[in-house]
């Protein structure tokens, strides 16, 4: 049966939730009806292998699921970019109408038709590039496929060329997929939404009798220098999340590929981070005129720096440790 489960993985791994479950118990069952029809004294594994070549490449099989075929993002990929950019235009609407509405919070009514004319200039320039970026990737993706595909399409095909089906605990379910999009698009949306606007709005929010004081955290000028670095991190985590997507599964290149980002994303972090300027000089001074502390929070405050500088580290090491591990431990063999 391992020819017809590689056979049957290779036809339905572009499809996801239900519309792959009945494809995949139909074509079993087209096949297994294909096979009875051979009376022959072969083995059953050569009947399948004979029904399998009968059939031929799972990629026209698929593209006969399909129905119809797009051109610029192709047959392959065309169902999976459209579920990218609905959930990377939603998450990035939605994190930008976050961090607005949180800036809304902290300004006076005079100032609101600013921010509503702010806003419409950040949905617009953040969705138009959501939808920009989502095409580009996937048109790589899908040209780098069709280029080395190329050469194939001239042999025969035959089965030593089906995919091998991953074990189960390799495979990442397009729930975890997703789920990790939007949260790293929301997330990081709504910090560069701040950065770029109301930077000082990342800091300590601290009651008075004259309202709401914020202290921020970090040294605005400075930390608003780190804008292209940000940003880059931002992207990299982006196309983390869409390997997943496209993989589907923990192979050793997808794995290779996540460790060496995540470990840019780590690096790039801890530069910012450990620059002693991007901090707020001021912060813990800040902090005690406002609130009478019992404590040395001087003390407190540089173990808290050091506490997430160590947890960013090791959240790295272990999505590293994770990914490979998985790679390896439960690939195809």
């Amino acid at each position: 049966m391992a020819y017809l489960n590689r056979y049957v993985y290779a036809v339905t791994k572009s499809f996801s939730g239900k519309q792959r479950e009945e494809i995949e118990k139909e074509l079993r069952a087209n096949i297994m009806a294909m096979i009875e029809q051979h009376t022959g004294p072969e083995p059953f594994e050569e009947k399948v292998k004979q029904v399998l070549l009968e059939l031929g490449n799972p990629d026209d099989i698929a593209d006969g699921y399909r129905g119809t075929k797009r051109y610029l993002i192709g047959p392959n990929y065309f169902d999976t970019y459209l579920l990218v950019l609905k959930i990377v235009m939603a998450s990035v609407f939605g994190g930008i109408s976050i961090a607005v509405f949180v800036e809304n919070l902290f300004i006076g009514e005079n100032q609101i038709g600013q921010v509503m004319k702010n806003y419409v200039s950040l949905l617009f320039s953040g969705v138009l590039q959501a939808f920009a970026w989502t095409t580009i990737a996937f048109f790589i993706i899908e040209r780098k496929n069709v280029f080395s595909l190329g050469e194939h399409k001239i042999k025969e095909w035959d089965l030593s060329k089906l995919p091998k089906a991953p074990h189960k605990k390799a495979i990442i379910s397009l729930g975890d997929a997703i789920a990790t999009i939007v949260v790293t698009t929301v997330v990081y949306t709504i910090f560069i939404t701040i950065i770029f606007s109301s930077p000082e709005l990342i800091g300590v929010f601290i009651p008075s009798s004259n309202g709401v004081v914020i202290v921020p955290i970090f040294q605005i000028d400075v930390l608003q220098g780190y804008k292209f670095l940000i940003l880059t991190v931002f992207m990299m985590s982006i196309l983390k999340a869409l390997l997943k997507l496209y993989y589907r599964k923990w192979t050793v290149s997808h794995a290779v590929i996540h460790s060496v980002l995540t470990a840019f994303i780590t690096i790039f972090t801890l530069i910012i981070l450990l620059d002693p300027n991007v901090w707020n000089v001021n912060f813990v001074m800040e902090i005690d005129s406002w609130v009478n502390w019992s404590i040395d929070f001087q003390s407190v405050w540089e173990r808290m720096k050091q506490l997430i500088i160590s947890v960013i580290v090791i959240i790295g090491i272990v999505q590293i440790f994770v990914a490979l591990y998985k790679s390896f431990r439960y690939r195809s063999t």
